[in-house]
């Protein structure tokens, strides 16, 4: 493989990993900004929904699975929040 073949490669890995921390952002804002553990299901179900029906292409799938993953760690830190508040 030389070094021409490697640029289309980097690019493309540099785009995916752009949209994954994009999304996370928009959806760590959205699950802050109303009922996260609601969210968080929805697009739970979206995302299996669309990955059994096979419509939904697997770089879509991940790029989902990366944005619950961001509402997932918004929920936990809710939940550590909620904890800190009671033991004071």
């Amino acid at each position: 493989m030389n070094k021409n073949d490697e640029v289309p490669k980097q690019i493309v890995a540099e785009l995916v990993r752009s949209f994954e921390e994009a999304l996370g952002i928009l959806a760590a804002a959205v699950a802050r900004s109303g009922d996260a553990e609601k969210f968080r299901s929805a697009l739970h179900q979206q995302i299996t929904s669309a990955a059994s029906s096979g419509l939904a292409a697997p770089l879509t799938v991940r790029l989902a699975t990366s944005a619950l993953a961001a509402v997932d760690a918004v929920r936990l830190e809710g939940q550590s929040d909620d904890q800190g508040k009671r033991s004071h």
